[in-house]
């Protein structure tokens, strides 16, 4: 079965940390990015495996994500040199 999560990775000042957020407590970490994601393929075939065993209902996925663009406003002098 064929299963699409979003997963976020953020990283830290020496490592990667990785969450899905559509399944509460699946993590991962790594120094490096292909290491975090590696880690992440691991943990979300543990923590889907583990529902399939606990006979839980594998969340269908609610997340989704967009980059948005902005321009910022142009700040008052009396505001730029604080």
């Amino acid at each position: 079965m064929q299963y699409r999560f979003l997963v976020v990775i953020e990283k830290g000042n020496e490592t990667y940390a990785a969450y899905v957020p559509d399944l509460p407590n699946c993590m991962a970490v790594g120094t490096t990015l292909e290491e975090v994601e590696r880690n992440m393929q691991e943990a979300l075939i543990q923590h889907v495996q583990e529902l399939i065993e606990r006979q839980e209902p594998i969340p269908q996925p609610q997340t989704t994500a967009r980059f948005v663009e902005m321009t910022m406003p142009e700040l008052p002098d009396s505001q730029t040199s604080m």
